[in-house]
């Protein structure tokens, strides 16, 4: 009991000072996340990123991978627009009498969302200030659903180029857990950025 105290302590603090600060950029991305060895589509993702210096969160979040016979949609969406929902309750009832209620309805929502960043990070080495990176990933996405729920835990490796507010990313992707592809073979990927 006390760790899991702990722990949501943790969350609610990281997710508070997260979502509070000056963010530098924000980016939507589109990626495929191509073929494995046996030519299974591994999926694609639609993201919206916070960035922050050398890191970046990712706070929105659609997946889809195939199962062989059915495309599957993650549930990572649902618990942005459950972050959101918690970071508007929270600015817009900070002097009202409905504080009292809707504030921990809030803070639970806004831990969800930290639980969405959190699992989901990137970390930057620029080779080029502002044009070219390494980046090293985390990707986590949630089927929560379906029947037969699932979690797809994915490392990724790649190579980040941007010119204005356009980048491109070229990476390699190293599956932990199955999700509904068959097998964890590594792949090649490539995301697409615009960059508000």
């Amino acid at each position: 009991m006390k760790q899991t105290l702990l722990i949501a302590i943790l969350l609610i603090t990281i997710s508070s000072n997260l979502l509070s600060s000056e963010l530098e950029h924000f980016a939507l991305s589109i990626g495929y996340n191509g073929l494995n060895e046996s030519n299974s589509f591994q999926g694609a993702r639609i993201n919206g990123d916070i960035q922050i210096d050398y890191i970046d969160f990712n706070a929105v979040s659609v997946a889809i991978q195939s199962d062989g016979t059915k495309i599957k949609i993650s549930s990572n969406g649902i618990i942005s627009l459950a972050g959101g929902l918690g970071i508007y309750l929270g600015s817009n009832f900070k002097d009202s009498s409905k504080t009292t209620f809707l504030n921990p309805i809030g803070t639970v929502l806004k831990t969800l969302l930290t639980l969405q960043m959190l699992t989901n990070p990137t970390i930057k080495t620029a080779l080029i200030k502002d044009k070219l990176d390494i980046i090293y990933s985390l990707k986590t996405d949630y089927y929560f659903l379906y029947e037969d729920s699932r979690i797809y835990c994915e490392g990724v490796l790649g190579l980040r180029g941007r010119i204005d507010n356009v980048g491109l990313e070229a990476n390699l992707g190293i599956p932990f857990t199955n999700g509904y592809v068959k097998d964890k073979t590594p792949y090649f990927g490539a995301r697409m950025f615009y960059f508000l």
